[in-house]
């Protein structure tokens, strides 16, 4: 019997890199806090509670902020991180990523804090702006060393199929 199971949020990943990196160098990101606000934090697909007076769908809170900041006593921050929301038109509504760490550029080091509305767009029989379940976005910052600006190229995966044998008796 064949169960397809579709994920009903969608992934999006986080990193840094530096492509005009000098030969011999090891630039470094080291993120030490970051707030990800309006996420989708609920699923139209998912039905919240059957009181006994009836069905009601709360629709007020839908959007979330999530944070992290590094605790004091680590030694360095993170060099990536992940994070789900559930599906999110975002063309007038983007998910705002705000990113601060330690940019190392081979000799020194100082605090940058970077920015960037999300606003995908997918292209899947049609072309979707916005998070779409079932999806990973692979958001890469590209920090340009000589101007410490950073571009961000955001990639569209699906997720892949894994088949998984069981033994039912």
């Amino acid at each position: 019997v064949n169960v397809e199971l579709t994920q009903l949020p969608a992934r999006v990943d986080v990193k840094f890199a530096f492509p005009n990196e000098a030969s011999g160098h090891s630039c470094t990101f080291d993120v030490t806090s970051y707030k990800i606000e309006k996420v989708n934090m609920w699923s139209q697909l998912i039905l919240p509670d059957y009181p006994a007076t009836g069905y009601t769908h709360n629709t007020a809170a839908q959007e979330v902020d999530l944070s992290w900041t590094k605790a004091e006593s680590s030694e360095s921050g993170i060099s990536a991180f992940s994070f789900y929301t559930y599906e999110k038109a975002t063309t007038s509504n983007p998910v705002v990523l705000t990113i601060t760490g330690q940019l190392f550029d081979g000799t020194s080091t100082e605090e940058k804090t970077y920015t960037l509305n999300l606003n995908p767009t997918t292209s899947n029989g049609g072309e979707t702006n916005g998070l779409i379940h079932g999806h990973l976005y692979d958001v890469t910052g590209n920090i340009d060393i000589s101007s410490k600006r950073v571009t961000f190229n955001v990639t569209v995966k699906e997720w892949q199929q894994l088949n998984v044998g069981a033994e039912i008796k």
